[in-house]
């Protein structure tokens, strides 16, 4: 009997099955049985093993959705949707920062849209930054909840565990949804902002909103101390620093008196030696504020690549730890 290689085998049984039998009968019976056998878990494990990335849709504006393997719709999961800085895409963003695997590792649904096109390319119409002035303004607010939406009415969502993640841009536009809604449980923001004026968060509810905001100390576009402005699109726009940006938060969330608790420092960035990162947490009421200040870090900071050291990894560890229960 000739030797039928079992990858060879496989595929026939797969792709090509007429022809897959024609051989499988001209083989002794164990080895049928066994081979069979063998190509169906081949192809359990196959499926089982990858996340299910495909393309919605809400507003006529599409995005990508990635589901874990893990998900089989027998309790509940969290969800976390990535908001990419100015003028790059969804894609881009989900590269630089690994959101993708931390969530398949961790079973969380993970979708990741693209803002509005405009002449400059793509933005979003956050907290008083960076709408298009050439693009009517953008309901931006209304299209994430949709998104929200869409997932809740075809998924077991953990209501107490959706997030968002943003950079730059892609920060205000987080804040400004958490002013105006309470649907998100936590927020991971990093080289972005708030509005400007702490009464511009006027969104006031019972639910609040755990913030987790890092900023480079070298940040050239978004400052960390000081007063400054960034560039927007094609215009200078005013921004609040890093510390203002915290400040407004524990306003927001009932940090009365805050008082600052220290936590180990984290290694986040490559290109610096030792751990530069340096978290602080404050009490609040019924929400957390932390803030990582990453010393000598620019607006966009070199992550490690690696699984277990990605961004993605140490953000989705801290949201979910920050759910509502």
């Amino acid at each position: 009997m000739a030797h039928v290689p079992k990858e060879r085998l496989c595929g026939d049984i797969a792709n090509q099955h007429g022809d897959a039998v024609q051989r499988l009968t001209r083989l002794p019976i164990l080895t049928v049985v066994k081979t069979v056998s063998l190509c169906v878990g081949l192809l359990v494990f196959l499926a089982a093993s990858a996340a299910a990335t495909g393309i919605g849709e809400v507003r006529g504006r599409p995005f990508h959705l990635r589901v874990p393997a893990s998900y089989n719709g027998s309790r509940p999961v969290p969800l976390v949707v990535l908001l990419h800085g100015l003028q790059v895409t969804s894609t881009y963003q989900e590269t630089y920062m690994h959101i993708g695997d931390a969530a398949d590792a961790n079973g969380v649904i993970f979708a990741y849209p693209d803002g509005t096109r405009g002449p400059a390319g793509p933005f979003w119409n956050g907290a008083g930054c960076c709408q298009d002035p050439l693009t009517p303004p953008v309901d931006d607010v209304g299209y994430i909840r949709d998104i929200i939406n869409y997932v809740r009415t075809r998924y077991r969502l953990d209501e107490g565990k959706i997030f968002l993640i943003g950079h730059s841009n892609g920060a205000f536009m987080a804040s400004r949804y958490v002013c105006e809604r309470s649907d998100v449980a936590a927020i991971v923001t990093m080289s972005g902002g708030q509005y400007l004026s702490p009464v511009a968060c006027n969104g006031f509810s019972f639910l609040r909103t755990s913030v987790l905001h890092i900023h480079g100390t070298n940040d050239e576009i978004v400052p960390y101390g000081g007063v400054g402005t960034a560039p927007g699109v094609g215009v200078l726009i005013g921004v609040p620093t890093a510390r203002v940006t915290v400040a407004n938060w524990r306003l927001r969330n009932g940090c009365i008196f805050p008082i600052e608790h220290r936590l180990a420092d984290i290694d986040l960035d490559s290109s610096i030696l030792g751990a530069e990162t340096s978290p602080v947490y404050y009490d609040c009421v019924n929400a957390s504020v932390e803030f990582w200040t990453m010393r000598g870090a620019p607006h966009v900071p070199t992550f490690y690549q690696t699984p277990e050291r990605s961004f993605g990894h140490f953000a989705l560890a801290w949201l979910l730890s920050h759910g509502r229960s």
